[in-house]
């Protein structure tokens, strides 16, 4: 265990503030802060390991809070078609080369936050079909590349429902398949004390920025935080890409 403490934690500590803090302000754009820039500290399934755990520390402290306002008619078939798909994208991840995986979680951040940027909204219908659509989508990109959140934002945002509930319905969402991930990692036996290690290390510091987070959210206007998170979810997404 004394092996993983590396001089590359102080940053992964720095990331899980910064990822912390992202997440508990939105609710949900905590794994895109955090994936790109671990995938370059330690690879790609690893960071996705280490993300994955330190995100259940976050997303227990956000879900208490937030499951009573949950929209579960929209909420429930998502998951669901997410819990299928999620193990069939990590057969891919866990497959696949490294380096395709750490670009296409470039692209697939910087796609996301442009696509956040640009203030596009599902507009077609919904309903139980339509969320385990977008259930399915997400859970095959979670279990490729550890991110799931571009599509569900982009459904959750349009529902007709009061911003508390909105948040409360992507948080939910994650925070269950989350644990989707969490159960395809060990199914394939991704996740070791090395792993483990690493995301202990991260802790206190996802919790940290979480708590700051959750209580920005009722000070900081979310325009200026929006822009301010999109445009380090650009760099990041990128940076990923390019290198």
């Amino acid at each position: 265990m004394l092996g993983i403490v590396q001089p590359d934690l102080i940053l992964g500590f720095l990331v899980a503030l910064i990822s912390g803090l992202v997440r508990g302000y939105t609710g949900f754009a905590g794994g895109l802060v955090s994936l790109p820039l671990l995938t370059l500290l330690w690879g790609p399934v690893e960071a996705i390991g280490v993300a994955t755990l330190a995100g259940l520390a976050s997303q227990a402290q956000l879900s208490a809070a937030t499951y009573r306002l949950t929209r579960w008619s929209e909420v429930g078939p998502l998951c669901v078609a997410a819990l299928i798909f999620t193990p069939i994208g990590g057969v891919f991840l866990v497959n696949a080369d490294p380096q395709l995986i750490r670009r296409l979680i470039g692209a697939l951040v910087a796609a996301g936050a442009l696509l956040m940027a640009s203030g596009w909204t599902y507009g077609g219908r919904r309903g139980w079909r339509a969320s385990a659509l977008v259930g399915v989508l997400c859970g095959g990109m979670q279990g490729m590349t550890g991110i799931n959140g571009p599509p569900l934002i982009a459904y959750m945002l349009a529902a007709p429902d009061p911003p508390e509930v909105q948040r409360s319905n992507i948080i939910a969402a994650i925070g269950i398949m989350i644990l989707f991930m969490f159960a395809t990692f060990l199914l394939n036996g991704v996740i070791g004390w090395t792993t483990v290690g690493r995301a202990l290390v991260l802790f206190p510091a996802t919790l940290a920025g979480t708590w700051t987070g959750n209580r920005l959210f009722l000070k900081i206007p979310q325009a200026i935080y929006r822009r301010v998170a999109l445009v380090l979810l650009i760099i990041t997404g990128l940076a990923v890409l390019i290198f």
